[in-house]
């Protein structure tokens, strides 16, 4: 979401991350948890010089606790951050390799990771709620792997398209999908090397997710580089409110290309 929000920018999430009062009561709520936090980040610290995971989670930890601080100071939360690096965390959460190298605190990773995901809910509700049709989809009997293939050939085909067919995106719009599918493709390894049936189950739907968020943005940014749209928000929200005869990710890559040759 962060990623997408930094593609086609949502006018109303935006002001919510810079509004005082809207800040203060964010901030509230990191209060109750930023001890655990803290300390936690200092026990996977202590860890990083024999087990290589928990320093890196203590890195992401330190950075989420950065941006806490530079809420404070700087009355503006970026939001953004905190998603990027949560979900970073998350990924610790659902690898088997790193759970079993952190035993016993990858059930305290765990509820951390829950604890950062509430505050985001509670206070980011609208910018999840415009996803929600993506994450109802299904993965179906579709490869991931061919349909993540399909997904790279059309950004490769977009990068190096004529000036004249559609504006080009700036280098940092390209590092973020290019990012956006090398996380994805991550996250399918993962699904595909996961033995225990939870863990399985749960990256299979963060692969659907992602799946769909990554078409998504790609579709976002064809609709910003032809100039299609007078206000993006709303065309960001009607791309999400797919029909609801679409049920996978396939037919929903199928109803973008359909839907964007028509405009």
């Amino acid at each position: 979401m962060a990623e997408v929000m930094r593609i086609v920018p949502f006018a109303e999430d935006i002001r919510f991350m810079r509004d005082r009062d809207a800040l203060k009561r964010v901030m509230d709520d990191v209060g109750a948890i930023r001890d655990q936090l803290e300390t936690f980040q200092q026990a996977m610290e202590r860890r990083s010089h024999t087990q290589g995971c928990a320093g890196d989670i203590a890195a992401y930890l330190k950075s989420i606790l950065s941006e806490f601080d530079r809420a404070k100071s700087d009355e503006e939360l970026r939001i953004g951050n905190i998603i990027e690096y949560g979900g970073i965390l998350q990924y610790y959460c659902l690898d088997e390799s790193a759970r079993a190298e952190l035993r016993p605190l990858d059930k305290a990773l765990d509820r951390h990771v829950s604890a950062l995901l509430d505050v985001t809910h509670r206070h980011f509700a609208s910018t999840f709620l415009r996803f929600e049709p993506l994450q109802a989809l299904e993965l179906g009997e579709d490869d991931p792997h061919e349909m993540l293939l399909q997904v790279r050939d059309r950004i490769r085909a977009l990068s190096t398209a004529s000036k004249d067919d559609i504006s080009p995106l700036d280098r940092e719009g390209w590092v973020i999908i290019n990012a956006m599918a090398d996380d994805l493709e991550r996250y399918i390894r993962a699904h595909f090397t996961a033995t225990d049936p939870r863990v399985v189950d749960s990256l299979r739907r963060e692969v659907t997710f992602k799946m769909a968020k990554l078409q998504v943005s790609l579709a976002l940014y064809v609709v910003r580089g032809r100039e299609q749209a007078q206000t993006l928000g709303k065309i960001a929200d009607k791309l999400v409110t797919v029909d609801n005869r679409v049920t996978t990710v396939s037919g929903l890559w199928t109803f973008l290309k359909e839907w964007l040759a028509r405009g």
